[in-house]
């Protein structure tokens, strides 16, 4: 694996590429078999759980090999599979009004199975091939429980099943050219089937403290066609090692969305409904119509890199790659919503590149024998790198602007909850929204590929003759980056008044649509790390590596809007980890016999901030307390307490303690003996 670094070769990525090699038959034939347990009698009660929870394992799997015709052809074959039984567990705290309806232990499992069968084939001294089938079938079931009843209404689990299936070939065939040129030539087709079904098609309802209904995505079906091309040419020299060539990808992405189907209601408050008590009406009604929609793409590739040897000290590697898109901001199915919203005009520019033109990604690296012996060796390097785009906003985007979508925040319709036909007053769906408060969601004009910056710098010495060091610091800077977390959400909404709350005096500047919400790259992000590793190795098969990372996180997710400024809109990424220590050691023992062990040590991470609520009169709940970061824990833990606190006691709730903000570290250790 490619950490910080890797060649212009590789793109799509940000921070790492993992390069896999399959077994390949050989001459003899062979085989190996493995299998795994994990009975339910070794668990551990969990801290939030009264009994022991479900949690069973089991791990199988067998491959073999060997020649179809000796000295030139040869197959190799594998299957594994993998099943977990396991448990969600609810403990909400006793002043959560749902804790005595939803606190229990409930069962889901994950299912997982794989299948690899090779061939290869040597034609001549010079050519040779291999085809490779690949078949993955994962399924998690989330669980069900029991159907719940609540003043009168039916709630029923927020739960689903997620599936996967996917096909894969691909050939590679090596010509030899010389003893100092090889071309390889790789041929992928992917068929990849990803789906999302609900345990329930109840309405979905949202309140502060828990959630029922329909999981507000599901049924979803992603059917996806990817073919691909690629070819390399290597070519050795005295002082240089060239490799360049190029890709050519065609993918066919579909979309069978249900997202909102059945409506999703949001309250405010916790309290029953009453409808003569408008504090307690939902504060909104989400609902689509289903569809099925496709997005298509060409993505074309080169690159050229260069090792050059300068003496028998220092190696220089320079590349340079480049990708371009050709259907990136889905142009076609974006401009042709502008008949069915009026003044959608005034946000998409109609005269915007459907393409990146600027993906220009250099990579520079250098090493340096300082000593001459090898044994201290100081490296640095720099890349830009350019990530894959993600098909999902493009249908996402589809879903929404092709359908019929409501966004309901009107009080005098919601006060029919839970007859969405009568909030609706009687109106489909389309019917309802070509009246107004339809709240499409478009690809933005600055919408792109999320690219960093890294640049990394370290030293390998060899102490001793069984003792190794490393130690690199790594900077990363990210920019124009897309997510859709409770970390950071990568969309704006663009049809909101410059300022100040939503009103009949302050409309929204297109009175027709409720909310626009463009996808727009500008989430930014930082890493700095310090990362070293020590390996110790003695007599036999005994050995000690351990591996240090301190390193900082952050995120800044201001998308550059004047209503932007109510917020703090900085701090640490939720996956921040302060301090990673791991450690392993192997010894022998007596009697042929083994001891391994692997320890972690990891800091815990910030946790993101959310109220739940409208703070700033958009219209959109979820807003963070004024001055709050994005996640709290990390940084000025008494300064976010007193913040939160002071939001709580304005909405006449108890203060929390400081235990709230306490990040848990994880630890662990795994033994064998063999």
């Amino acid at each position: 694996m490619f950490r910080n670094q890797f060649d212009a070769e590789y793109g799509g990525a940000l921070t790492a590429v993992v390069n896999v090699v399959t077994k390949s038959g050989t001459n003899k034939m062979t085989g190996s078999a493995y299998y795994f347990g994990r009975d339910a009698s070794l668990n551990a009660k969990n801290a939030y759980a009264e009994t022991k929870p479900p949690f069973q394992q089991v791990r199988g799997g067998a491959s073999f090999g060997g020649p179809i015709v000796q000295n030139r052809t040869q197959y190799f074959v594998s299957y594994e599979q993998q099943k977990t039984d396991s448990a969600n567990i609810t403990a909400l705290p006793p002043s959560n009004p749902f804790a005595t309806l939803e606190n229990g232990i409930y069962p889901n499992f994950t299912k997982d199975r794989n299948f690899l069968g090779r061939v290869d084939h040597r034609f001549n001294d010079v050519h040779s091939l291999y085809v490779r089938y690949a078949l993955g079938y994962w399924i998690r079931d989330d669980g069900t429980r029991p159907v719940r009843t609540l003043n009168g209404i039916t709630l029923s689990p927020h739960t689903e099943i997620q599936k996967s299936l996917s096909n894969s070939v691909v050939a590679e065939e090596k010509w030899i050219v010389s003893d100092t040129k090889l071309n390889t030539l790789r041929f992928h087709v992917l068929d990849n089937q990803l789906r999302g079904e609900p345990h329930s098609f109840e309405p979905r309802v949202q309140r502060p403290s828990f959630a029922w209904g329909q999981y507000f995505r599901d049924p979803q079906w992603f059917p996806q066609h990817k073919y691909s091309l690629a070819d390399t040419f290597f070519l050795g020299g005295r002082g240089h090692d060239v490799k360049f060539g190029g890709e050519f990808s065609y993918t066919d992405t579909g979309f069978g969305s249900h997202f909102y189907e059945r409506g999703s209601w949001v309250f405010n408050t916790d309290a029953p409904f009453d409808q003569n008590n408008a504090e307690t009406w939902p504060f909104s009604l989400q609902i689509w119509t289903p569809g099925t929609f496709d997005f298509k793409s060409n993505i074309f590739a080169a690159f050229a890199q260069d090792t050059w040897r300068l003496g028998s000290r220092v190696n220089l590697n320079l590349g340079l790659r480049y990708d371009y898109e050709t259907n990136l901001r889905d142009n076609k199915n974006q401009f042709s919503v502008f008949t069915k919203y009026a003044g959608l005009d005034r946000i998409i520019n109609q005269n915007r590149s459907n393409s990146e033109f600027d993906n220009f990604q250099p990579r520079l690296g250098a090493t340096w024998n300082v000593r001459g012996d090898g044994k201290f060796i100081a490296r640095a390097g720099w890349g830009y790198y350019i990530t894959l785009n993600q098909p999902f906003f493009e249908l996402y985007s589809q879903s929404q602007d092709v359908g019929g979508k409501l966004f309901i925040t009107d009080p005098q319709k919601l006060r029919h909850y839970p007859d969405i036909n009568a909030v609706l007053g009687g109106k489909s769906v389309e019917d309802a929204a070509a009246a107004g408060g339809s709240a499409p969601l478009i690809i933005g004009n600055t919408y792109g590929r999320p690219r960093q910056a890294t640049t990394t710098a370290g030293v390998s010495w060899q102490l001793t003759n069984t003792t190794s060091m490393d130690a690199d610091f790594v900077h990363a800077r990210g920019t124009r980056q897309l997510c859709l977390s409770d970390k950071c959400l990568s969309f704006v909404d663009r049809n909101l008044p410059a300022s100040g709350p939503i009103s009949e005096a302050n409309p929204r500047p297109i009175p027709t649509l409720a909310y626009v919400f463009a996808f727009e790259n500008f989430v930014k992000s930082s890493y700095d790390a310090l990362e070293m590793q020590v390996r110790q190795r003695v007599r036999g098969g005994n050995s000690l590596q351990a591996s240090y990372t301190l390193s900082r996180s952050l995120l800044d997710v201001n998308n550059g809007t004047p209503r932007a400024l109510f917020f703090n809109n900085t701090g640490y990424n939720g996956d921040d980890n302060r301090h990673i220590l791991t450690a392993s050691f192997s010894t022998e023992l007596p009697w042929q016999t083994q001891l391994s062990a692997i320890t972690q040590l990891m800091s815990g991470s910030p946790v993101p901030a959310n109220s739940g609520l409208d703070l700033d009169g958009d219209g959109a709940a979820g807003d963070r307390p004024p001055g709050l970061p994005v996640t709290v824990g990390r940084g000025d833990t008494e300064s976010e307490l007193n913040i939160i606190n002071d939001f709580r006691a304005a909405r006449g709730l108890a203060p929390l303690t400081s235990d709230v903000l306490k990040l848990h570290s994880y630890k662990t250790i795994n033994l064998r003996a063999t």
